[in-house]
């Protein structure tokens, strides 16, 4: 079953609760989700680069160098969302850690 946080606020899925998994467990993995979406993408970071005087040479530079996605040392400038793929990508392992034992198992969309 497809699940969104969205329509389900803080009440945890009845597909999940048959399964096992207790309201505190929800909250805790919907809490720590809403934390990593602070760091989500915005239009913030395109239009940063554009503003430094490099321009296009800049920004294609910024984008060879580091890709926006990646997980590099400078993921934490605005042009690059790597910090929050990473952050996506640990609480996905950590969430199917516990579920993938009960024959279930969380995939995120991006």
């Amino acid at each position: 079953a497809v699940v969104s946080t969205q329509s389900t606020g803080n009440y945890i899925p009845p597909e999940l609760a048959t399964r096992g998994i207790s309201q505190s467990q929800w909250e805790v993995w919907c809490d720590d989700l809403m934390e990593i979406q602070k760091n989500a993408p915005s239009i913030a970071g395109p239009w940063c680069m554009l503003c430094f005087p490099g321009f296009i040479l800049q920004s294609l530079l910024c984008l060879c160098l580091f890709p926006k996605a990646g997980n590099h040392p400078l993921k934490c400038l605005p042009c690059c969302d790597g910090d929050w793929h990473q952050g996506l990508i640990k609480w996905q392992r950590e969430v199917n850690r516990v579920l993938n034992p009960l024959n279930m198992h969380a995939k995120l969309s991006l």
